[in-house]
């Protein structure tokens, strides 16, 4: 055990001469030990990306673009004269690629009570905002949606055939993120 601790303290002792008598090195493990000290402040500090609780992604062309908007917009609605609807974005190849990974509005029915329903929240002390009584429980489950650039139909988003639509892949079958504005 002695002669363990011995050849610790020798090793040690080594390391702390070479420090002492050769300067270049000296000057090397400092400058090393300044980058490392600085790489994990940097990291510690360096700020979060952070989502917008006020916005969401739309499109108004089938999914091909889209653009960040209030949240309280609910989808569809006009936008320069075209219908919007909400764009559900994804990235891959480790974030450097979006896409559209399906769209979402609420059918012209469905519509109609939500924008009464609305119209009550606003009238509520305090009012209620838009986008919280239409991705409620009420509301949200009543949605339709549809992949982009597909000539199909919107789907009830509860209906089986949505399933295919809402488990979006990549397109090189890496893993996904979810983008938010």
């Amino acid at each position: 055990m002695s002669t363990e601790r011995a050849d610790a303290g020798a090793s040690s002792m080594g390391f702390l001469e070479t420090l002492r008598t050769k300067k270049t090195f000296s000057v090397i493990f400092a400058i090393a030990l300044l980058g490392v000290a600085g790489a994990v402040t940097g990291i510690n500090y360096w700020p979060q990306k952070q989502f917008s609780r006020e916005l969401a992604y739309f499109s108004d062309d089938d999914g091909k673009t889209w653009y960040a908007d209030s949240i309280d917009h609910i989808p569809p609605y006009d936008h320069n004269g075209k219908e919007a609807v909400r764009a559900v974005i994804y990235s891959y190849a480790d974030g450097k690629t979006d896409f559209c990974g399906y769209l979402m509005r609420f059918g012209p029915d469905v519509r109609k009570s939500l924008d009464a329903a609305i119209a009550g929240g606003a009238k509520a002390n305090p009012p209620v905002r838009p986008h919280v009584i239409a991705y409620g429980i009420e509301f949200g489950t009543r949605a339709e949606v549809k992949s982009p650039g597909k000539n199909g139909g919107w789907i009830a988003m509860t209906s089986d055939k949505a399933a295919p639509v809402l488990q979006v892949k990549s397109p090189d079958g890496s893993a996904l993120d979810s983008v938010l504005p």
